[in-house]
């Protein structure tokens, strides 16, 4: 699938699997969490771990007059080191690894500004939001990984080439 039909179908799941957070967990928070977490799935999806640049990074660069390229290049490191499809890619591991590693690359912007005098201030963030937006992210990358094949697109593929 395109990046176009990624993006168009996380925006579609988003509020179905907001309001299925905030129902099952009984937290406004947390499914507006994932309603965040589904839309940001758009930007920060499974195929980040592509060396060429995705549609919804071109998307990204052409809306926010170059300043998307910014992204880009913070993601390169991270294509580098995964292959396209793999482990990376997948529902939930795929997920946590890349918010690890914004997570990481944010601890150590803070800690560059803090070596140069800068103070930084760690927003509180409710603990339901952060869960709901894990959540819509990884549903998201769910949705992404089932749209590509799933864990048949192997075997889909394998079949073709024979």
């Amino acid at each position: 699938m395109d990046g176009h039909a990624h993006a168009t179908a996380s925006m579609i799941a988003a509020p179905l699997v907001a309001l299925l957070v905030a129902q099952q967990s009984g937290s406004v928070e947390a499914g507006i969490g994932a309603l965040v977490g589904c839309v940001a799935g758009v930007a920060m999806s499974p195929d980040l771990d592509q060396e060429g640049i995705s549609a919804s990074e071109w998307w990204l660069v052409n809306k926010t007059l170059g300043i998307g390229w910014l992204w880009v290049m913070v993601w390169f490191p991270y294509a580098r080191a995964f292959r396209h499809k793999q482990a990376s890619h997948w529902p939930v591991i795929g997920t946590a690894g890349r918010v690890i590693y914004l997570t990481l690359l944010c601890i150590l912007a803070a800690w560059l500004l803090n070596v140069h005098g800068a103070t930084i201030g760690w927003p509180q963030i409710e603990p339901h939001y952060l869960a709901g937006a894990f959540v819509g992210l990884a549903a998201s990358d769910a949705l992404h990984w089932l749209m590509d094949g799933g864990v048949f697109a192997r075997y889909k593929n394998r079949a073709r080439s024979m």
